[in-house]
């Protein structure tokens, strides 16, 4: 079993137990900061708690003002279990190449006698994401296998993931649980921007025994802290008992037409970008025979790909490369459509061509 790390990031379990005062979330059984705790404090913090924690959890959303956002996740576990072991044999992580960089891992493992063995960013297993149904993704998949993993060992990990700059305005939401299986002794969530960009931050769920402290001025930074959170069992952003599990909320889009514009601008950029000559089929005919040839050209040059879409590029790909490529999301299909249609001197929006592909 692997524990994914995307865009939904768990933070401390809450909902059926208590969040302790933010006195103890400040020093924790560990200092802050990534790698910076001796193997030997480590080893002490974990052998104090009677089963297996998290021990501490930072986690970092920031934004410079071109808009670019880097998430930063610092994670340290204990492992007091074969069960809790087993667990995180393997981190593995997802992005999508379209909207970020490839995300870098750093970790360490500290056996119960000492020694450290590392783990870093090359070490990574790359793949396409596979959907249920044995389709394949437009998101990757990373994974990296821990060595030395034995019951009383620490796990130590720091997860970095850079957005491209023009994300941000095409409205991303992060979202960061407040909810575990593991208890949690102490967190900490760090949000900064420049106040110009209108970042939108929301906690919401059941109430949390902390109040943010947020900081105004040219930068807006919003700071969380938690004390140790009880276990919690949950399914997605829920628990059994269908209650919500608190999280933080971030989200980039001033407004919807912001967002709107932003898309627009972007797609227009993919579809100058990789121009395809009109087949025969487009250019000969009655208006409506035209584009019944021209459509069944398209799905016969075109596979669709039948991914999902939540699960497939935000963007389109260049038309020129859909056709290259024998294969398509609907997006990918609808905006090849809207290229050849143009150079037919017929404009249709996206919404209207997207219907059927």
């Amino acid at each position: 079993m692997c524990r994914r790390l995307v865009w939904v990031l768990s933070i401390g379990g809450l909902v059926g137990g208590l969040v302790a005062g933010s006195s103890q979330s400040e020093a924790g059984p560990v200092p802050r900061g990534a790698f910076v705790a001796k193997p030997a404090e480590l080893l002490v913090a974990a052998r104090a708690e009677p089963g297996s924690a998290i021990l501490r959890q930072d986690d970092r959303i920031e934004l410079d003002a071109s808009g670019a956002l880097v998430w930063t996740r610092h994670r340290i576990i204990s492992l007091a279990s074969e069960e809790t072991r087993d667990a995180w044999q393997t981190l593995s992580l997802g992005w999508h190449p379209a909207l970020e960089e490839v995300p870098q891992l750093r970790a360490r493992i500290i056996t119960p006698q000492g020694t450290v063995e590392k783990v870093d960013a090359a070490k990574l297993d790359e793949a396409a994401e596979t959907t249920k149904d044995g389709q394949v993704s437009d998101s990757r998949v990373g994974s990296a296998r821990l060595p030395a993993m034995e019951v009383g060992s620490v796990v130590e990990y720091e997860l970095i993931s850079r957005d491209f700059p023009f994300a941000s305005k095409l409205g991303i939401t992060k979202l960061i649980a407040v909810g575990h299986q593991l208890p949690v002794l102490a967190s900490h969530i760090h949000i900064s921007a420049p106040t110009a960009l209108g970042l939108q931050i929301r906690l919401r769920g059941n109430a949390v025994d902390a109040k943010p402290r947020i900081g105004g001025g040219a930068l807006m930074t919003w700071d969380l802290e938690l004390g140790r959170v009880a276990p919690l069992v949950q399914e997605g952003l829920r628990t059994p008992d269908d209650e919500l599990v608190p999280y933080v909320g971030v989200a980039t889009g001033r407004s919807w037409e912001a967002v709107g514009k932003a898309v627009r601008e972007q797609v227009e950029e993919r579809l100058a970008a990789g121009p395809v000559p009109l087949p025969r089929e487009g250019r000969s005919g009655t208006g409506e025979d035209r584009l019944t040839r021209l459509t069944a050209w398209l799905h016969r040059t075109v596979r669709n790909t039948g991914i999902e879409a939540h699960q497939a590029a935000p963007l389109p790909a260049p038309p020129a490369q859909t056709v290259q490529r024998g294969r398509g999301s609907a997006l990918d299909k609808a905006a090849l459509l809207i290229a050849l249609l143009r150079q037919m001197e017929s404009t249709p929006n996206s919404g209207q061509c997207n219907h059927g592909l």
